[in-house]
C-alpha cells in the first residue's frame, strides 16, 4: 500500500511539473513572454500550492515586468492538483484566477502558513 501511495504522489508531482513546463513553454513560444513564471509556493498547513504571478501579462499592479508590485495575480491548487478557492480572497471572476490581489493579503496568507518575512520576500515576484 505504501508503494502505491508513493507512486500516486510521484504521478501528481510529475503531472504538476509537466503542466507547468507546458504552460511556461507555451507562453514563451506563443507570446514571447519575456519573464519567467514565478515558482509555485507550497502551502504546508492547508496543502496544495499557490501561484503568485506579476508581469505585463498578469492581473497585477503595476502591469510591468519589474516591481515592486502592490498586487498580484493568484491561483490556488489543492493537494489533489485541482483549482481551488481561497476563503481569504472570496470568489474569483472566472473560478480559477484571482486578479489584483493586494500584496498585504498574500503576505498575511503566507505568514499564516508559517513563512517568515524574509522567506516571503524571496517567494514573491521581484521582491
Amino acid at each position: 500500500m505504501e508503494e502505491l501511495t508513493n507512486i500516486v504522489e510521484l504521478y501528481y508531482a510529475n503531472r504538476r511539473t509537466m503542466r507547468t513546463n507546458l504552460f511556461n513553454s507555451s507562453i514563451t513560444e506563443f507570446t514571447n513572454y519575456p519573464k519567467d513564471r514565478n515558482p509555485q509556493i507550497p502551502l504546508p498547513k492547508r496543502g496544495g500550492f499557490l501561484s503568485v504571478q506579476a508581469s505585463q501579462y498578469n492581473y497585477c499592479s503595476p502591469k510591468e515586468d519589474t516591481g515592486p508590485y502592490t498586487s498580484y495575480e493568484v491561483a490556488y491548487f489543492d493537494k489533489n492538483d485541482n483549482w481551488g478557492k481561497l476563503p481569504e480572497l472570496g470568489e474569483s471572476s472566472d473560478g480559477q484566477v484571482y486578479g489584483w490581489v493586494d500584496k498585504d493579503i498574500i503576505v498575511n496568507l503566507l505568514k499564516s502558513e508559517g513563512f517568515s518575512p524574509s522567506q516571503i520576500r524571496k517567494l514573491l515576484p521581484d521582491e
